[in-house]
C-alpha cells in the first residue's frame, strides 16, 4: 500500500513582519501571504486526494497570532474533511497552560500531539504508526531520545528542534540516533531551510514562506510517497516571494546613475517587480554616501516591489593630500611603507583604508 503524504512546517501563520525591515503595507500583505500559501497547499493536498497531512511544528507565531487567525486555520482544516492533519507544536507555538491550541476546539480530522514526550498513534488501515510531541516551553536544552519503532508497521517520527547540535536550546536530536532506530520517515521542523538528507530517510520541510533576509532560496513543502519497500521525497518550490540580497562594487568613479546601471545588470534575470531586494553598495566613495543612496533608491524604486539600500560603503581618501598634511609623521611614513610595497592595488587601498582610520583616530583623541 502506498501513503502519501505532505510534510510542513514553520508556517509562522499571524507573524508580524514590520521588524524585518518591510513597509508597513507590506507588512500587513506578507502576514496575508503567509496564509495564502498555506491555505493553496492545503487545498492541493485535498484535491490531490493524499492521505494527510504533517505539520513539524510552529504552525502558528503565538506572540501576534490572533484569535481570527486560529478560526480560520480550524476553518481551513474542517475544509479539508476526510483527509487528516496530524502536527505538532514548536518553541514559537508552545502548548502551555495559555497556548494559541486551546482557543479554539479542533475538527476531529485534525490531531494534535499533547504529550512533551513522543506518543505514538497508530493507524491500523494504513499500517503505520506516527510519533509526535510537543513543545511546552520556548526553550528546550534536554536532547531528545527517540523512541523505538513499533515492529511489524511502518513508522514515522514527527519531531521540532535541531539536528546534531550538541548542547542546543532547541530539543536536540541526533542523526546516530535516528539511524539507528530506522524509522521509515523523519519530518522535521524549526530549521526554515529545506533539506532532505541521505543519511537517513527524512527532511526539513522549511518554511513555505522566507520569513527575512536570513531565509534566501527556494521555499515550499515536501511531498512523500511511501511503500513497504521505499521512501520517496520531493521537495515543490511554493513561496509567492523570495527574499534576495546582492552586493554591489562602487568604484569612485561611480555616479548614482551608473550604481542604478550595475543594479539593473545585477539584477536583469531577477524578479525585482515581486520579490524583496536588499542591495549592499560596497566599495570607496569620495564624501558621504548618504545622499546617493537616497537618490538611487527614488531612482529605482518604481522598478522593484520591495527594496532596501544598504551603505557599506567606506570613504575615498584623498592620499596624496593626507602625505603632504603629515609629512614625516607616522601617518606619512605609513603611506609611503604601503605605496613602496609589493601588495597589489586593491589590498594597498585597503591596508590604507585600515591602517590610516586606526592612525587618524589616534592623532584626534
Amino acid at each position: 500500500m502506498e501513503i502519501r503524504f505532505f510534510h510542513l512546517a514553520d508556517i509562522h501563520i499571524g507573524k508580524c513582519y514590520s521588524a524585518h525591515c518591510l513597509c508597513h503595507d507590506h507588512a500587513e500583505s506578507r502576514r496575508n501571504e503567509t496564509w495564502g500559501t498555506f491555505a493553496r497547499i492545503c487545498g492541493r493536498a485535498k484535491d490531490e486526494e493524499v492521505d494527510f497531512i504533517l505539520i513539524a511544528g510552529d504552525l502558528f507565531d503565538s506572540h501576534y497570532c490572533s484569535l481570527q487567525d486560529l478560526l480560520g486555520i480550524s476553518e481551513l482544516f474542517a475544509s479539508l474533511a476526510p483527509l487528516s492533519v496530524y502536527l505538532i507544536a514548536g518553541n514559537h507555538d508552545p502548548l502551555g497552560e495559555k497556548s494559541v491550541y486551546h482557543w479554539v476546539k479542533w475538527p476531529k480530522n485534525v490531531h494534535v500531539f499533547s504529550s512533551q514526550q513522543f506518543e505514538k498513534l497508530e493507524l491500523e488501515d494504513k499500517d503505520l504508526t506516527i510519533w509526535g510531541k510537543s513543545w511546552d516551553r520556548k526553550e528546550d536544552f534536554e536532547p531528545c531520545a527517540v523512541p523505538r519503532p513499533v515492529a511489524d508497521t511502518r513508522n514515522l517520527l514527527l519531531h521540532h528542534g535541531d539536528l546534531d547540535h550538541e548542547g542546543s536550546s532547541y530539543a536536540n536530536i541526533s542523526t546516530k540516533d535516528i539511524q539507528e532506530r530506522g524509522f521509515d520517515y523523519i519530518a522535521l521542523g524549526h530549521i526554515h531551510r529545506p533539506e532532505i538528507f541521505q543519511k537517513f530517510t527524512g527532511a526539513y520541510a522549511g518554511s513555505p514562506e522566507p520569513l527575512d533576509f536570513g531565509e534566501y532560496g527556494e521555499h515550499g513543502y515536501m511531498d512523500v510517497r511511501m511503500t513497504d519497500l521505499k521512501t520517496e521525497v520531493e521537495f515543490v518550490p511554493e513561496s509567492s516571494r523570495k527574499f534576495v540580497a546582492i552586493q554591489i562594487e562602487a568604484a569612485a568613479t561611480d555616479t548614482v546613475l551608473s550604481l542604478a546601471t550595475k543594479i539593473r545588470n545585477q539584477t536583469a534575470e531577477l524578479q525585482p517587480n515581486q520579490d524583496f531586494f536588499k542591495i549592499a553598495i560596497e566599495g570607496y566613495w569620495e564624501g558621504q554616501f548618504e545622499s546617493a543612496s537616497n537618490q538611487l533608491k527614488a531612482l529605482l524604486q518604481p522598478e522593484f516591489y520591495d527594496l532596501t539600500i544598504q551603505d557599506k560603503t567606506k570613504p575615498d581618501l584623498n592620499i596624496e593630500r593626507l602625505e603632504q598634511i603629515y609629512g614625516d609623521s607616522a601617518v606619512g611614513r605609513y603611506i609611503r611603507h604601503i605605496q613602496s610595497s609589493e601588495l597589489d592595488e586593491a589590498v594597498q587601498k585597503e591596508a590604507l583604508y585600515i591602517g590610516l582610520e586606526a592612525l587618524l583616530k589616534g592623532k584626534n583623541r
